[in-house]
């Protein structure tokens, strides 16, 4: 008697195929998840390291680093001072989750806290060498180390080839990455308002342009963030044209971490903050003398 080895029928074939489709519909999601958490986990890893710099900083100096090169004078306080160079990346001052950090240009995914409200004069922790030309001190910080912001994130808004062309492109597309100027002033006491504004983008005219001389001038190019919109609104000036100032602009923590924003605290401390954190808290933080009441958060 003759025996036949039985083939696969073509409906065998596409059951199984069917089966690995669901298998890998249902791996992927997980597997993406996971490398997000290791990457939220590395930029929180990152930012902390950065908190005990800047109080290495303030144990060797006195004081904590100016705003304008803050992240510079930092460099010999996390080992890297002799390693910098124009077109190499520092990997301890990038956020892994920031798809749009340029990888030929030393630049950094984290800033300090520059204060809270519109002309806030630098009421946190970053200040102006011109105004503070030997930085701020920690006996000034007087809402206390654990109720004031010291560093946070800020997406990049675009890679260093961009041209203005792709950069108001890519802003368009996603607003959160850009400071825009406006139609309309605002001042002192206007937040809430200036924020209802901002967030409609019928009100928004333009955004920051780009001056690249000005970028290749630097090893490490960054400005600070404020609390004067919660974490991952869309910036923008207080008025157009704006005078250029920091504090004349709402600068808020950005991040592409699902939900909010890492925030490394005075005390060293780093906790993952909600886009839906209290309004009046998240301002109370962004003070470092305000007096302002603070609930948990």
């Amino acid at each position: 008697m003759t025996n036949y080895r039985r083939g696969v029928s073509l409906l065998e074939i596409l059951v199984s195929i069917f089966v690995i489709g669901i298998l890998l519909a249902l791996l992927l999601p997980a597997i993406q998840g996971s490398r997000q958490a290791a990457h939220k986990l590395e930029c929180k890893s990152n930012l902390r390291q950065i908190g005990i710099a800047l109080h290495n900083h303030l144990d060797a100096k006195g004081s904590f680093p100016t705003g304008e090169s803050a992240m510079k004078e930092l460099l010999p306080y996390v080992e890297q001072a002799a390693k910098v160079q124009y077109d190499k990346p520092i990997r301890l001052y990038q956020c892994p989750t920031d798809a749009d950090l340029p990888r030929n240009i030393a630049v950094t995914s984290f800033r300090l806290n520059l204060g809270s409200g519109i002309g806030s004069d630098f009421n946190g922790v970053s200040v102006l060498r011109a105004l503070r030309p030997k930085g701020l001190k920690a006996s000034e910080i007087t809402d206390g180390m654990s109720n004031t912001a010291l560093a946070s994130e800020r997406r990049f808004a675009f890679r260093s080839e961009a041209s203005l062309e792709e950069l108001e492109s890519s802003c368009l597309a996603q607003p959160h990455k850009c400071i825009w100027w406006i139609r309309g002033t605002f001042r002192p006491g206007q937040e809430d308002s200036f924020a209802a504004h901002c967030a409609d983008s019928r009100n928004r005219i333009g955004v920051q342009p780009v001056n690249r001389s000005y970028m290749q001038s630097l090893i490490v190019w960054e400005d600070g963030y404020n609390h004067t919109f919660s974490p991952n609104a869309v910036a923008c000036y207080t008025q157009s044209p704006p005078m250029g100032a920091q504090d004349d602009a709402a600068i808020p923590a950005t991040s592409m971490h699902q939900g909010g924003v890492n925030l490394c605290l005075c005390d060293g401390s780093v906790r993952f903050v909600a886009n839906g954190i209290d309004i009046g808290v998240w301002r109370a933080l962004g003070t470092r003398g305000g007096g302002e009441p603070i609930s948990d958060f």
